[in-house]
């Protein structure tokens, strides 16, 4: 059971289809007995579920869901958290939906731009575009390039129409005078402040278990002991494994390890990490 303010949710595994409906109606008919109990009800038209599973693969049971006899039918997308998820975790239900916000934020940019100073015009920027753009980035761009790639395209736009550039301008100049980096760069940045979170215990309970150094595997001394690195998860599947973020977050980490060995023994904070992340991107645009 997972809660985030007045927002509940129940996540239930297993192998077998017939053997998890049979799991989620027992729970759902336990929550509406304690509900009763309590002397609180549930809006049954405001409650969603879906069934995640492998793309191609046929689901060979019928389930059926019921809450207080009603019956609830399983969706493909869901919205959590202002999230869009789908059966199959593709986020391309997300992307889509993070484009169209993005492509109004560019329209709104367009008539500004003629009767505001650059300033109040990256502040909108920041507002209206780069809220959306960056908001749970690190799950939704682990999606393929063809979807990420997509909303470079859009960043790429939303700068030219900052600076009055025409549609062929090569965009790398841009970011760099407009100190902003590029969608897939602030996605690597975010991995690496998590790590850092992660390895300062700033983090939920919940992630304690997230990675593992290479120095609590062994004791020789190795380079990948004295930098710190983590362990990378072993990888048996292309779309579960290396597209994880478990195993983003813990490539991205070693790699500004490896790139920055001089700070590692340093007290490295958030604003250090961003200051160095950020100045070794500009330096590439």
């Amino acid at each position: 059971m997972h809660h985030f303010a007045d927002d509940t949710n129940l996540l239930l595994s297993s192998k077998s289809l017939k053997k998890l409906t049979l799991n989620i109606n027992h729970d759902l008919t336990c929550l509406c007995e304690w509900l009763r109990s309590n002397k609180l009800s549930l809006n049954v038209s405001k409650t969603e579920l879906i069934v995640f599973n492998r793309p191609n693969t046929k689901l060979d049971y019928k389930y059926k869901f019921k809450i207080d006899g009603h019956k609830i039918k399983p969706k493909y997308t869901i919205k959590y958290l202002g999230l869009l998820l789908d059966d199959h975790l593709s986020w391309k239900p997300c992307i889509s939906l993070v484009k169209n916000k993005l492509t109004r934020a560019i329209g709104i940019i367009s008539k500004l731009r003629h009767c505001t100073p650059l300033p109040f015009l990256k502040t909108v920027y920041h507002a209206l575009f780069g809220s959306h753009l960056n908001y749970g980035c690190q799950l939704w761009g682990l999606s393929n390039e063809t979807h990420t790639n997509s909303i470079q395209i859009l960043q790429n736009r939303a700068l030219r129409k900052l600076t009055f550039n025409n549609i062929f301008a090569n965009t790398s100049p841009l970011f760099k005078e407009l100190n902003i980096i590029k969608f897939n760069d602030q996605i690597h940045l975010y991995n690496c402040i998590f790590m850092f979170q992660f390895e300062n215990n700033l983090l939920p309970q919940s992630f304690n278990s997230f990675s593992n150094l290479v120095s609590n595997e062994h004791n020789y001394n190795t380079r990948a002991v004295a930098t710190g690195l983590h362990v990378v998860p072993t990888i048996n599947t292309h779309n579960y494994g290396t597209l994880s973020i478990r195993n983003n977050c813990i490539n991205d980490w070693n790699n500004f390890k490896r790139l920055f060995p001089q700070h590692i023994n340093e007290n490295l904070s958030i604003h250090k990490i961003k200051n160095l992340f950020c100045n070794l991107v500009y330096s590439q645009y």
